[in-house]
């Protein structure tokens, strides 16, 4: 309904002249929606509704697999086998993700901590730090996948030789987190007690993961395969070793020249702020 402007009957909105007064009507058209617009407006709601309800579906499946890992987590390190796995084999990347991760961000830290990073990075060496460490703990990994594939004759996939490693050894990505907080606290070498703390739980990952990867090799069953288990983990570990080294001429020299350039520079530092103090 509508008022008449002229003496303010109230008319429908499809009369063209008012009753009242006869006065002409302004019409107001409607918009037409053709069929075809109002199908795609229709579609693009239930898209937009159904790519909603895949991104929530999506958010809980998240939440719930963290939960699940975190109590994976606490469970493996409560109650530690090699032998026994969690049945999601993502399980042991992730941990080897987090651990190679936040291993390499504290040990790049710490060197700005003790003071031999002169460049202004927070992380120096952190992507060089990173590789070797990943790929050292990869080596070890693909070996375990080989091992039992093509030795003990087992089907397994690379995931599972990662939740093999990982899985009885899950205390390296609370010590590799702990590590990591720890670095930001050294302010000294031998004299700090936080730096021993930090050593100390550095040298237990990496030797925690050797720990596993020599575990692993050992109690996987060779009685289906009729070979010697101890001439097979030899022929394991010299693969292994052979591939370390190759991992050792390759970041070793970066290293080496990487600090020797960070050294070179605090000290060149040092001394010249010690003569502009006497100029």
């Amino acid at each position: 309904m509508k008022f008449c402007p002229k003496c303010g009957k109230e008319i429908s909105e499809d009369i063209k002249y008012c009753p009242g007064c006869g006065a002409e009507q302004q019409m107001v058209e409607k918009p037409v929606v053709s069929i075809q617009e109002t199908l795609s407006q229709k579609a693009a709601k239930l898209e937009s509704s159904e790519t909603y309800r895949q991104t929530q579906e999506k958010v809980g499946q998240f939440s719930k697999e963290s939960k699940n890992y975190f109590g994976f987590l606490v469970s493996a390190v409560k109650n530690p086998d090699l032998k026994k796995v969690s049945g999601i084999a993502y399980f042991g990347l992730v941990s080897f993700l987090i651990v190679t991760l936040f291993l390499a961000l504290a040990i790049s830290r710490s060197l700005v901590s003790m003071g031999l990073s002169v460049d202004g990075k927070a992380f120096p060496m952190i992507m060089e730090l990173f590789l070797w460490i990943a790929l050292s703990a990869f080596v070890k990994v693909a070996i375990v996948f080989g091992y039992n594939r093509f030795i003990a004759k087992q089907e397994v996939t690379l995931l599972n030789a990662f939740e093999k490693v990982f899985s009885p050894i899950s205390v390296t990505v609370f010590a590799s987190l702990a590590a990591f907080v720890l670095s930001f606290a050294i302010t000294g070498l031998t004299n700090d007690f936080i730096f021993k703390i930090f050593f100390f739980l550095v040298i237990a990952i990496f030797f925690l993961i050797d720990f596993s990867y020599l575990g692993n090799l050992w109690v996987t069953d060779l009685s289906q395969t009729n070979k010697n288990k101890v001439y097979m983990v030899l022929l394991a570990l010299v693969v292994g070793m052979l591939l370390q080294y190759l991992l050792v001429r390759i970041f070793g020299q970066v290293f080496a020249n990487q600090l020797a350039t960070m050294i070179e520079r605090m000290v060149t530092n040092t001394f010249g702020g010690m003569l502009n103090m006497f100029n």
